[in-house]
């Protein structure tokens, strides 16, 4: 693991006006304060700073050490840094492998918050017992890893099971009826969705079944779909929420099955062609 923080510019950006006069006091040179000096605009020091550090390997190893022990970060951010949990950070705090800089009270919640220096950040990292707890800690963590990876692929496997095995029972009904059918359940599904909303509050009005006759070829074959998934399958008797992957095998394998079993009866669906070949106009 390579300890990878953030760069000079980022943190000098974080360096407080009171500091930044003094840091570049500490780094830039006579004639440049003279140069300054001569001009009425106010002065960016930041980019002076890093103009100078730039050129100059010497005041960028400076800027560095003082940026380093000047400017503090979370606890969240060091963690994140070091490549540790909360409990594998604790343990290497009491040791006193690293200590806060200092805390103050969260304005959030209880307890404090605790900011740590990027040099102390460093000096844990190079820390030779560091170094031996968090080899340790790599292993156990690829080791816990790899037995979750293990269990989430046994979990999708009988969760593919359960969904392969569903027994998905599909109702015929005429074809010329499904399309009355499906405005009516359209209509009722309106219906109590108006009233459930207080319609005092709303600013739409309840469709009629005209409505739903003069609709677009397209929302009426999607009313048909839904009408034959929800009202003539056991689509919504199907428990299979919170099994490991159902999300993310929805599509692939339970709509795919249930399209496939649907079909066998309904060849038209989800095929957006039911009203213009069934249905006689």
């Amino acid at each position: 693991m390579c300890l990878t923080l953030p760069s000079l510019e980022l943190l000098l950006n974080r360096i407080r006006k009171a500091e930044l006069q003094n840091l570049a006091e500490l780094l830039l040179t006579q004639r440049m304060f003279e140069t300054f000096s001569s001009k009425s605009k106010m002065v960016d020091y930041r980019a002076a700073i890093m103009k100078r550090a730039g050129n100059n390997k010497l005041v960028r190893a400076k800027l560095k050490r003082y940026l380093y022990s000047h400017v503090t970060t979370t606890a969240t951010d060091t963690r994140n840094l070091l490549g540790v949990n909360v409990r594998f950070f604790n343990k290497i705090q009491n040791l006193g492998l690293i200590c806060a800089t200092y805390a103050e009270k969260n304005p959030f919640g209880s307890g404090e918050v605790k900011y740590f220096t990027y040099a102390d950040i460093v000096k844990c990292y190079e820390n030779a017992v560091f170094k031996a707890e968090k080899a340790h800690y790599d292993a156990t963590h690829a080791k816990n890893q790899q037995r979750a990876k293990k269990a989430a692929e046994t979990k999708f496997a009988q969760t593919k099971a359960i969904i392969d095995n569903l027994d998905i029972r599909v109702q015929k009904v005429k074809s010329a009826k499904l399309f009355k059918n499906a405005l009516d359940s359209k209509l009722k599904f309106e219906t109590e969705k108006y009233y459930e909303r207080m319609p005092e509050r709303m600013d739409w009005e309840l469709p009629t079944l005209q409505d739903l006759q003069n609709a677009p070829v397209a929302d009426q074959n999607r009313w048909v779909d839904n009408y034959i998934r929800h009202q003539l399958t056991n689509y919504d008797d199907i428990d299979i929420e919170g099994l490991v992957g159902v999300h993310q095998m929805y599509a692939a394998d339970l709509r795919a099955k249930m399209t496939a079993k649907i079909r066998q009866v309904y060849p038209f669906y989800r095929m957006d062609t039911y009203v213009q070949n069934y249905l006689e106009r």
